[in-house]
């Protein structure tokens, strides 16, 4: 069946299943699958803009060809983004799930897409209560989504998880844009159990907590640290350049090799430091972490700067 989905701020119309509200709208980006294929551990040809390999295994790269820009996640599918705009291809491996492709079009896809037009997607989760909200910076494993699901246990509601939309409208007040209806969890990660819950391709738990239904105003950046050496939260006010920096960094995709995107990016990212607070927080992780650590961050990030 297709379908379109509203997804941070922009529409898709596909047939994939994708986990995020739908929308009446007429999506501007169409998402089809093709015949599958085979997927190298390789760039696609043509000129590389964004590459990210780890210990000499590329993870994924961007390519520009003469009719589309081709995001590349070796073994797993190329996803084909038309220079126009309007209509994006999926050629899959062999032994791609299409569930996986769901989770890829709603995670890289989508943040590809929206980065090619200048539009930065940032790792990071988000919650938001009584009119403000705080996103999570960090890389997969760190904590954001979990600290998520903690929010939500305290009454804040969902906004996203790990594909965070963050921007400044012509006022200067910086937004956030509802993501997916789910958090992905780790099988044993803290969560309320009155919460619809299925597993998914990849062995996660995937939660859907109450949540928004519009952007909504960004309070504050925080970046958790999980430590086992601490039985109380502590933050750290970062400076405005090295909050630049740390937005930068949690780019959903980066390597960027095209200078006239990384200069507009790193622009967007000292733009967001200058209006929205980035602290670090270290977070007490253990089997007894609990909705407590909540009310303790908040008082933390509310309290007077010295």
């Amino acid at each position: 069946m297709t379908n379109t989905y509203r997804l941070v701020g922009t529409d898709l119309r596909t047939d994939l299943a994708l986990p995020c509200r739908l929308s009446n709208a007429d999506a501007p980006v169409s998402v089809t699958v093709s015949a599958r294929g085979d997927v190298p551990a390789v760039p696609a040809a043509g000129e590389l803009l964004a590459e990210l390999a780890v210990d000499g295994e590329l993870v994924y790269s961007v390519s520009r060809q003469s009719d589309a820009d081709v995001l590349r996640i070796p073994g797993l599918c190329d996803l084909r983004l038309g220079r126009d705009g309007t209509a994006a291809e999926f050629v899959p491996s062999e032994d791609a799930d299409l569930e996986l492709l769901g989770i890829i079009l709603a995670g890289a896809g989508v943040s590809t897409m929206l980065a090619l037009q200048g539009l930065p997607i940032y790792h990071g989760s988000a919650v938001a209560h009584g009119g403000r909200s705080i996103a999570f910076l960090g890389e997969s494993g760190q904590g954001k989504s979990t600290m998520t699901a903690l929010f939500c246990m305290a009454g804040w509601s969902f906004v996203c998880d790990d594909v965070l939309r963050a921007e400044l409208t012509a006022s200067g007040e910086a937004l956030v844009y509802p993501g997916g209806l789910e958090i992905r969890l780790r099988e044993k990660a803290l969560r309320d159990a009155s919460w619809p819950t299925r597993t998914t391709v990849d062995g996660r738990a995937a939660v859907a907590p109450p949540a928004v239904d519009g952007p909504k105003r960004l309070d504050a950046f925080v970046i958790p640290i999980p430590t086992r050496e601490t039985e109380k939260p502590s933050v750290e006010l970062l400076s405005p350049g090295e909050a630049a920096e740390a937005i930068r960094y949690y780019q959903r995709i980066a390597g960027w090799r095209d200078m006239d995107l990384a200069r507009q990016f790193f622009s967007t990212a000292v733009d967001l430091a200058q209006a929205v607070p980035v602290w670090v927080a270290n977070v007490p992780w253990d089997d007894e972490l609990s909705v407590g650590v909540v009310n303790q961050l908040v008082d933390l990030l509310a309290a007077p700067v010295s």
